[in-house]
């Protein structure tokens, strides 16, 4: 497979930058967690998987937010791990000036990928949401 020995370049006589840039990258996925070693550390998946991580890298780079005059007119639910050092607190208040309707942030258990961390906590919040109770009263912060 062509793409296999692209991660493989130092030892095929390639060029050792480009594989220690995928090394980098693969760091970078080990850092933000919900990826198992085992698939990191396995190269015929990393060629499958690793093309499209990078692009989904890119992308998030490369988004340029344009504001727009009108709002999002609904409420906002937003979901947050806890110890996800990616998100900052005051980050998320921002998606405040999106609607004119009210948000509510809920500070989950978990990092970047609680959702999968903690189904059930997430599955909990927005079955509540769409049931229509209370957010404060069952944890959410009014923004």
């Amino acid at each position: 497979m062509q793409r296999v020995k692209l991660l493989c370049l130092p030892y095929a006589g390639g060029s050792a930058s480009l594989f220690n840039k995928w090394r980098q990258f693969i760091n970078v996925l080990r850092a933000f967690g919900g990826t198992p070693d085992e698939i990191l550390d396995n190269p015929y998946v990393l060629d499958i998987i690793l093309p499209i991580l990078k692009n989904d890298f890119q992308m998030i780079e490369n988004y340029k937010f344009v504001e727009k005059d009108e709002s999002i007119a609904c409420d906002m639910t937003i979901l947050t791990g806890r110890s996800d050092n990616n998100i900052r607190f005051e980050d998320l208040l921002l998606w405040k000036k999106l609607s004119d309707c009210s948000s509510h942030i809920y500070e989950m258990n978990g990092g970047h990928f609680f959702i999968t961390e903690y189904p059930e906590e997430v599955t909990r919040v927005i079955n509540q949401v769409l049931s229509a109770k209370s957010l404060n009263s069952s944890g959410g912060r009014t923004i």
